[in-house]
């Protein structure tokens, strides 16, 4: 179980336990409203650096991400105290049932006609009955998405 650091006290716990290398992880929360691309809430990873210089003597942090193992600058340039308090908080573990940031989509083509995966095909009979059957889905689901439309506000969001 992994430890979490929230507010003033979590910032100085976090200044003491940091050390190079440390991974902290935070949530990120999106907006679903302009066309629901994402999820409404994923993680993103911070990697403890170095040591501030002259101005900021506390713990350094980078983004990184742990899907590709990579760090994406060499010295970090957020403070454990801005981590901890702008972010809403960081853990040692991350969050469980959440996707990171960086990490690929879920593939939507595996949610096809009757669950065909890639690459699948339908094995059953083509005929007109079936294809108006699939026909009527492919109406019931564009008349879904413009009732949908319909009820959301014009403008930006």
């Amino acid at each position: 179980m992994g430890k979490t650091y929230t507010g003033r006290k979590g910032v100085k716990d976090l200044e003491r336990d940091a050390k190079p290398g440390m991974r902290v992880y935070y949530i990120n929360e999106h907006s679903t409203k302009i066309a629901g691309q994402f999820e409404e809430r994923t993680y993103s990873t911070l990697f403890c650096t170095h040591r501030g210089g002259l101005l900021t003597t506390g713990w350094m942090f980078s983004n990184g991400s742990d899907y590709h193992g990579k760090i994406y600058s060499k010295r970090g340039t957020i403070t454990a105290a801005d981590a901890v308090l702008y972010h809403g908080g960081v853990s040692t573990t991350p969050p469980p049932g959440l996707r990171e940031l960086s990490s690929p989509e879920p593939d939507c083509r595996d949610e096809g006609y009757r669950g065909l995966g890639p690459g699948g095909s339908y094995a059953g009979r083509l005929d007109t009955q079936t294809l108006d059957y699939m026909d009527g889905h492919a109406k019931q689901a564009q008349a879904d998405r413009d009732e949908r439309a319909g009820k959301r506000k014009r403008g930006w969001f």
